[in-house]
């Protein structure tokens, strides 16, 4: 099964993706329907019916990219993959939202790569605090008796 990310992605992250993938689709037993969209069978979910969506290769699609749908257990796995491992590097918010925006949907994406990647021990350990200094300094007076 051709997958998306052997496109767009490194050869280190592609395998780890694709296994992802094909861990999901046989945790679904070959139904993955059943657990991303409980609502819809494969009958109704045609081009036609629903025009964003499609179903290819077992997985479902929104506009190309793979639908994960409300599976939050999938969705961590996707974006431990694509931030904290090597080819994510801990980078920031809008490199790790690119990767999985290219790749993935599911309904407030984008609300949920910006908490992971803000309440991430490891990018709040390293990065340095971009704030601004609270101001001059002022100097201590010196006590005159002892």
């Amino acid at each position: 099964m051709p997958c998306l990310a052997t496109q767009l992605l490194p050869l280190n992250c592609k395998l780890s993706l694709q296994l992802l993938l094909l861990g999901f689709l046989k945790s679904c037993q070959a139904n993955p329907l059943t657990l991303l969209l409980p609502s819809y069978s494969k009958s109704s979910l045609s081009p036609q019916t629903h025009p964003p969506f499609s179903l290819s290769g077992g997985l479902l699609r929104h506009k190309g990219r793979i639908w994960l749908g409300g599976n939050k257990a999938l969705q961590l796995k996707v974006l431990a993959a694509l931030h904290d491992s090597a080819l994510g590097g801990h980078s920031g918010f809008p490199v790790t939202f690119s990767w999985v925006k290219k790749l993935f949907a599911w309904r407030g994406m984008k609300a949920d790569v910006h908490h992971y990647v803000a309440s991430c021990t490891v990018c709040l350990q390293a990065k340095p605090d971009r704030v601004k200094y609270p101001g001059l300094l002022v100097p201590l007076l010196v006590p005159s008796e002892s």
